[in-house]
């Protein structure tokens, strides 16, 4: 198990020349999103699911930014924002789903 000191470092070593991304990616899509948020909530009932899809969405993208981080794999602003595709191609799989039911012959 690492200590809190090898973790420390091992974390400083993966932000070192990555700071400014990190921070510009993370601070700007939160806002956003609170944004966004803040006008979803003067729905009614359909203003909260939309939240909650909201907040999931911007959680996957901020995930996967941080993965791409730490797995060095040239993390960009963009994959801050591939939550978006990764809940569309869920909504089409549920959307595609429903629709294609199986035949009874």
């Amino acid at each position: 198990m690492l200590e809190n000191k090898e973790i420390t470092t091992k974390a400083r070593s993966i932000l070192k020349g990555n700071w400014v991304l990190v921070i510009i990616t993370s601070i700007s899509i939160t806002v956003v999103a609170e944004i966004l948020s803040a006008f979803l909530s003067a729905l009614p009932i359909l203003g909260f699911f939309l939240q909650i899809a909201l907040d999931g969405i911007v959680a996957v993208g901020l995930s996967l930014f941080f993965l791409n981080l730490v797995n060095n794999n040239n993390p960009i602003f963009k994959d801050g924002l591939d939550g978006l595709v990764v809940s569309r191609k869920g909504c089409n799989f549920i959307v595609n789903s429903m629709l294609l039911k199986p035949q009874i012959s």
